[in-house]
């Protein structure tokens, strides 16, 4: 007599505000983790997105801010972060999973998990984000790291996308803004943050090298491309500005695509900048085409072209702890030249699959770094293949999914062992 196979694992995916089925929300991160998680063969039950706003005294008090010109205040609004736990304790309650993973701290905050193991995935903490891009009030920090530790206390497994983040999980807490986590460097796996691209989109590596081939760019100036959402956490004028160093030092027929934000919001951010209208004029050297969205084909494909004609990705981004543009650059074998923030050193190995300046670095900066490696083309193509050869490696959702399983399902293994020792 046969016994029935014994049922997969079952995992509670703790959504906040985004669905973990909507690839377009948040760069998708939630779903390519849920998926991940399905792909390696966990029952994946999903509790959420939480719907509503926040109590109205904590509007009241973000308006407040905004209105006095505060800093942001806290990025989890704390009725919130009781509703969410509840939400995950309900959830606890009906599908009694082996174990909970969650990317947004108020989903457990205030949850009593027992003894379900939590894995808690992050980009950044909010101590390091605040350290290195000033962002919330004294107020908004104070009740952020809050519902941060407290998700911390209950994690058996964090995951995150940076040495520079798990640096600050480890150092020593305390109560001074410049003070860490304090947690055991053994509960935390560090995973550069993968494409975000579907692997079917990508091309192969022959086609790669034909293109250079077919393509020396010895004749004419860099295409540089630059992604991003938010204008001034990503420096669209530092990118623009680096583009006019360029032209101005020789380089004339150099261009930049700007490439994920609304047309009409890149010129206004522009014009704020005091730059030259003319480069982002109708058929000059800047072009602007918009956003587009990865779950429509042509959409998708034309995102995927402006890669593959790109020579670098110019980042000049202020902060970015965990950069998937990076990731999306390496499938096409483009080097990025960025700031060292955040998450870049772990996403570019300086000097072999990028460049990176300094944190404070300027336009003329950038624009020296992109030149130097523009006149040694034997440098660049070494560099190109790097990139693609990493991709191939570490950068993709093949090779991070079952990194991801791994960390899960050790997870459940631990507390079902201390379970039969108790």
């Amino acid at each position: 007599m046969t016994r029935d196979p014994a049922p997969p694992p079952r995992v509670l995916y703790a959504a906040y505000r985004h669905d973990p089925d909507d690839p377009d929300r948040a760069s998708g991160a939630d779903h390519r983790f849920a998926n991940a998680l399905r792909a390696a063969g966990f029952d994946v039950v999903v509790s959420g997105p939480l719907t509503g706003r926040a109590w109205v005294g904590e509007r009241l008090v973000r308006r407040v801010h905004r209105r006095l010109g505060l800093r942001h205040y806290t990025k989890f609004p704390l009725s919130l972060a009781r509703r969410a736990s509840r939400q995950t304790r309900a959830a606890l309650a009906q599908h009694r999973p082996d174990a909970v993973f969650t990317m947004f701290p108020p989903t457990v905050a205030y949850a009593d998990l027992g003894d379900v193991p939590l894995i808690y995935r992050l980009d950044t903490c909010f101590r390091g984000w605040h350290a290195q891009r000033p962002t919330f009030s004294a107020l908004g920090l104070a009740l952020a790291v809050a519902v941060e530790r407290r998700c911390f206390a209950r994690a058996t497994r964090v995951i995150t996308h940076s040495d520079w983040t798990r640096d600050w999980l480890v150092r020593p807490a305390g109560r001074r803004a410049s003070d860490g986590y304090g947690l055991d460097p053994a509960r935390i796996d560090v995973l550069p943050n993968p494409s975000g691209l579907p692997e079917d989109i990508v091309p192969d590596a022959a086609d790669l090298a034909r293109d250079a081939l077919r393509d020396a760019p010895s004749a004419r100036g860099p295409r540089l491309l630059f992604v991003g959402s938010d204008p001034a956490r990503k420096a669209l004028d530092v990118a623009v500005a680096t583009l006019a160093a360029l032209r101005a030092r020789g380089s004339v027929d150099a261009r930049l695509t700007v490439c994920g934000l609304a047309v009409d919001d890149a010129r206004a951010a522009l014009r704020a900048t005091g730059l030259s209208p003319d480069l982002w004029r109708e058929g000059g050297p800047v072009a602007l085409v918009g956003r587009f969205r990865k779950v429509v084909p042509a959409e998708r494909a034309r995102y995927a072209a402006h890669y593959r004609a790109a020579d670098l990705l110019l980042h000049p981004a202020h902060f970015d702890p965990s950069p998937i543009v990076v990731s999306e650059a390496a499938a096409f074998g483009v080097p990025t030249v960025g700031r060292r923030v955040g998450g870049m050193a772990t996403s570019v190995r300086d000097g072999e699959t990028g460049v990176l300046v300094p944190i404070d670095a300027a336009a003329d900066v950038f624009a020296d770094a992109i030149l130097d490696l523009w006149h040694r083309p034997a440098a660049r193509a070494a560099m190109r293949q790097a990139a693609r050869t990493r991709y191939e490696r570490s950068l993709t959702w093949t090779t991070a999914g079952p990194r991801v399983a791994d960390v899960v399902r050790t997870a459940i293994d631990d507390a079902r062992c201390a379970t039969l020792r108790a």
